[in-house]
């Protein structure tokens, strides 16, 4: 049986064809586009590296570690599957930060909840409050941002009434923080460096949980809030699909920025030293990092000029390759740099570059989802209004230039994910394999679900496992309110 060149090469939906009334223009736009293409024998060298990356990242040789694009960092955060959820129960508040804005989340665990839509008794309670973080408190001095965090964590607490806490007992805080760090402890993190538009350099190489406690401290502390647990949005993920579905082994963030972690066996984390406190552990979540894949070049020849000119433009040159193919802060912009050249080449637009067009971000990923998700030409026509175009004058090649445009961009991100998600599922070798998901492009993007889906199945090609991928509503928050009950729990917090 003959292999395709192109994964699911068959299938309108996987690998969408663009037929224009004009040969050579359809052509030329093809030339231009199919450069986001990747074949069967790209995506199996990508799965290679991938894995040699992994195992360099686990490996306790430090010339293996040294240069590679994936820190594999131990969470120190078990299995959950291993805890008796009854044990879990009891009120926990969570720190959720990642980009322009936070939330702070009070979590109920009760006894005998697991959450699922099938059990209506016991549930949790979670109660949410969303802030908006002010431009001044993102760069500068790191002082002024804890500060702010500490501050709207007393006034949330001071709204939320718990009925289950006492004066001499602590109040655990979960906190969640998703730029990249070094873990030494379950509740110890430096800080490795800032990403997508934070750049407070004083705060580099600290124990980010150590300043928000000292912040929360100069306040009074006057609800004995202690932060237990210091953890990655994908490990928040992860847990969260644990409580919701025991087989989950996987969690991952698609929204403004990319972010996996997976459940590894201890026997295969040779840079880790146990402490006694895990002895009895199996399984321990690791934090791949995986927006950094590529850093070290490993990946080039998947990359396009479109991608390297995001990259030069962004606030982290040479950084965050992979969440740069995929993360909603990048995907409008690789598409505008497309369009442009489209337009500069005098394949759509009839050559003619509005001002708009060539503004850095005035395409945002919820164009692609839009017109991803729109089977009439209404998206397209309002992004052409967007970018100060007369809709009037616009072809329907253009419109299907556009749209292919627009879904081989997609696909490439589908692409890139099974790739590394494939990897893991067969890694671990498990009769059924939970994918956990959270972000605003899983969640807004209408193909995404259906395209790693098909694409993870396709590349694992094993018909006795199963593979699911379900979205891990608030993830990043509420997990992280469930790995502090996990650090209290099995007393790991303080070390």
């Amino acid at each position: 049986m003959k292999v395709s060149k192109y994964l699911l090469e068959e299938s309108q939906f996987h690998h969408p064809k663009l037929i224009l009334n004009d040969a050579k223009r359809q052509d030329e736009a093809i030339a231009i586009i199919d450069q986001f293409l990747l074949d069967r024998s790209q995506v199996a060298r990508i799965q290679s590296i991938f894995t040699d990356e992994l195992a360099n990242g686990l490996s306790n040789s430090l010339e293996r570690r040294r240069g590679n694009s994936l820190l594999m960092v131990n969470t120190f955060v078990p299995a959950l599957q291993s805890i008796e959820r009854e044990t879990l129960a009891g009120d926990y508040i969570s720190l959720d930060i990642g980009s322009s804005n936070f939330r702070v989340l009070y979590t109920k665990l009760c006894p005998g909840s697991n959450n699922t839509k099938e059990d209506h008794t016991d549930q949790d309670q979670f109660s949410v409050k969303y802030y908006e973080i002010p431009i001044e408190f993102r760069k500068g001095s790191s002082n002024k941002l804890f500060n702010f965090l500490a501050e709207c964590i007393e006034s949330f607490l001071r709204e939320i009434p718990l009925c289950t806490k006492t004066n001499d007992t602590i109040l655990p805080l979960g906190f969640t923080f998703s730029f990249p760090m070094n873990q030494l402890a379950i509740d110890v993190g430096q800080l490795k460096t800032w990403t997508k538009n934070y750049d407070l350099p004083d705060a580099v190489g600290q124990d980010v949980a150590s300043l928000l406690q000292q912040s929360i401290e100069s306040r009074g502390n006057p609800f004995n809030v202690r932060v237990v647990a210091l953890l990655n949005d994908s490990t928040g993920t992860l847990v969260k699909g644990s409580y919701i579905d025991s087989d989950c082994a996987i969690g991952l963030i698609m929204g403004t920025g990319n972010n996996a972690c997976y459940l590894e066996k201890v026997e295969n984390i040779e840079k880790w030293q146990r402490t006694q406190r895990y002895n009895q552990v199996r399984e321990i979540l690791i934090n791949m990092e995986s927006g950094g894949f590529g850093d070290n070049g490993c990946i080039d020849f998947a990359r396009t000029k479109y991608d390297r000119a995001v990259d030069d433009e962004s606030l982290f040159p040479g950084s965050f390759t992979f969440e740069k193919y995929i993360g909603g802060h990048y995907l409008g912009e690789i598409f505008r740099h497309l369009l442009l050249d489209l337009t500069e080449t005098g394949v759509i637009f009839n050559g003619n570059v509005s001002n708009q067009l060539k503004i850095k971000d005035s395409i945002k990923s919820e164009h692609l989802s839009s017109i991803e998700g729109d089977n009439t030409s209404n998206s397209v026509l309002e992004l052409i209004d967007t970018l100060e175009y007369n809709r009037n004058k616009i072809l329907d090649d253009d419109i299907a230039i556009i749209r292919y445009a627009c879904s081989r961009i997609t696909i490439r991100a589908a692409t890139l994910l099974a790739a590394l998600l494939s990897t893991l599922v067969i890694r671990m070798g498990r009769k059924r394999t939970v994918i956990a998901v959270d972000g605003s492009v899983y969640r807004k993007h209408p193909r995404i679900h259906q395209l790693m889906t098909d694409f993870i199945n396709n590349l694992v090609d094993d018909h006795t496992k199963q593979i699911e991928i379900i979205e891990a509503e608030d993830g990043s928050g509420k997990g992280a309110g469930i790995v502090a009950a996990l650090a209290c729990k099995l007393k790991l917090y303080g070390q």
